[in-house]
């Protein structure tokens, strides 16, 4: 009689004595205990396998190894990426993980990077302060020039006065360039990195602003007492006054009188005086002697002629004649006697009767007529009869 046996499966049964870290494979009859990988043992005794160690791991050559029960973890190095097995550089530099300063270069390098500070800062790459390249003195700005330092570097700009890019400076001539503010009546005066205005001669003012100087009024002229001094821009000139001859520094008296250049009326008399003259009407004229005019002594009653003359006037005087039946120079006259000089008219029949300055006519008794003409008187005698 045959028994059929029933295979028993230790491994899932448990009943086999592997060890925790080994695999179980069930047989016929049996079971067989290997180490898992990752350990090495005969199955009951099974002990972890250092694979960092003994190098049987595949971690990157840039990667670390960290062995664990039965296995390892590879972890890229610091300054790489990836899983382990495999690493690729990390250009901190590009990605911004660096610690570099703001004012630093970033410089990758494999696995990791650098700091430097930049031109125009002094640190280690991290801290980076600026260079003040004035103060310290490393610039190449010109001696006319000023330095100002900025951020990391700085800046050369020739001074007030001067041309050119601050490393080269060369003085501007204000005065040719006309870029001066001196006055259009000053004198401008060029110099190193600047320029002087003065004021010109017969201005006065602080050379940027000039006013004219009134020699005239200030009394700094040289005309002559007899000269009139008129002011201009900047100067003065001298006209000798009316009635002097000159160039106005020196004068001398015009003879109107003599040279005739006054204006004194043909009637009047000229007199010189220092700078002018005068004229007076002569005897007989009146009026301002510029302009003279007879004077009437025969309406004005300023003649000397006798009652019994006629005043006859002239041309600057008068004369004097009796009249008809006076005897004198007409400053004198006496009566003429017609009657007796026999110069009357009466007729041969009529009487002369004397009086003063003539005489009368009458005709005689038994003539008729005006004294001049006398005719005889007839009487007819006319007989009636009766």
């Amino acid at each position: 009689m045959t028994f059929a046996t029933e295979n028993i499966n230790e491994c899932l049964a448990g009943s086999h004595n592997c060890h925790v870290n080994a695999k179980c494979t069930n047989n016929d009859g049996s079971f067989n205990c290997s180490c898992k990988s990752g350990y090495n043992g005969n199955g009951v005794e099974c002990t972890d396998v250092d694979e960092c160690a003994d190098g049987s791991h595949n971690c990157h050559l840039n990667a670390k190894c960290s062995n664990n029960d039965g296995s390892f973890n590879c972890s890229c190095k610091t300054g790489y990426k990836g899983n382990g097995v495999a690493c690729t550089d990390i250009d901190e530099c590009s990605a911004g993980s660096h610690n570099c300063h703001v004012n630093a270069k970033c410089t990758n390098s494999d696995g990791s990077f650098s700091c430097s500070c930049k031109s125009g800062y002094n640190g280690n790459g991290v801290e980076c302060t600026d260079v003040d390249e004035c103060s310290d003195g490393p610039h190449n700005c010109h001696l006319n020039a000023k330095c100002s330092n900025n951020d990391g570097s700085f800046s050369c700009s020739c001074k007030s006065g001067y041309n050119g890019n601050g490393v080269e400076c060369t003085d501007v001539d204000e005065c040719a360039d006309g870029s001066h503010n001196c006055h259009l009546n000053a004198k401008c005066s060029n110099d190193d990195g600047s320029f002087n205005c003065s004021c010109k001669t017969g201005y006065k003012g602080n050379g940027v602003a000039c006013t004219d100087i009134d020699e005239c009024s200030a009394g700094s002229h040289n005309c002559h007492v007899n000269a009139k001094c008129t002011n201009s821009d900047g100067s003065f000139s001298c006209f000798c006054k009316s009635g002097y001859n000159g160039n106005g520094v020196e004068c001398t008296d015009v003879d109107e009188c003599a040279d005739g250049s006054h204006n004194c009326h043909l009637k009047a008399k000229c007199s010189n005086i220092d700078g002018s003259f005068n004229c007076s009407c002569k005897a007989g004229y009146r009026r301002n002697g510029v302009s003279c005019t007879d004077i009437d002594e025969c309406s004005a009653g300023s003649h000397n002629c006798h009652v019994n003359a006629k005043c006859t006037n002239s041309d600057g005087s008068f004369n004097c004649s009796c009249k008809s039946g006076y005897n004198g120079n007409g400053v004198e006259c006496t009566d003429i006697n017609e009657c007796l000089d026999v110069s009357h008219n009466c007729h041969l029949n009529a009487k002369c009767s004397n009086n003063d300055g003539s005489f009368i006519c009458s005709c005689k008794t038994g003539y008729k007529g005006n004294g001049v003409e006398c005719t005889g008187i007839f009487i007819i005698e006319v007989s009636i009869p009766i």
